[in-house]
């Protein structure tokens, strides 16, 4: 499959070699009653996280304001900056939420460096 260059069919293979087939066990509780039903040990698992968490008591907690004094003022990114990082995106891996695909970035590293001068 990788020799084929499939990488898709290769990790379906992996990720069903992976699964775990293994049923739910039931809870037991404190009476020595065992419960398979997966609505009744879903309220019974809410009932004991309930219980164990602090309840909320309304009040805001007071909280610095974090300004500071000696921000940032400029970020500078010169074209060939820019240029090396478009030549390290992983061209398999999904594009941004500009649905620009990262092997077409890279592609045009040299091209979006002469634009940005």
């Amino acid at each position: 499959m990788v020799r084929k260059n499939n990488l898709c069919s290769f990790f379906s293979f992996i990720n069903n070699r992976l699964k775990s087939y293994v049923t739910s066990a039931g809870l037991k509780m404190d009476d020595g009653t065992i419960i398979t039903n997966p609505s009744i040990k879903a309220e019974v698992f809410n009932k004991f996280f309930g219980s164990v968490f602090t309840v909320d008591d309304g009040l805001c907690s007071d909280v610095k304001n974090r300004v500071v004094e000696d921000g940032l003022n400029t970020v500078t990114f010169t074209p060939s900056i820019v240029r090396g990082v478009l030549l390290k995106l992983k061209p398999s891996t999904s594009s941004g939420y500009d649905c620009i695909p990262n092997v077409f970035l890279q592609k045009c590293a040299n091209i979006i460096k002469l634009l940005l001068r």
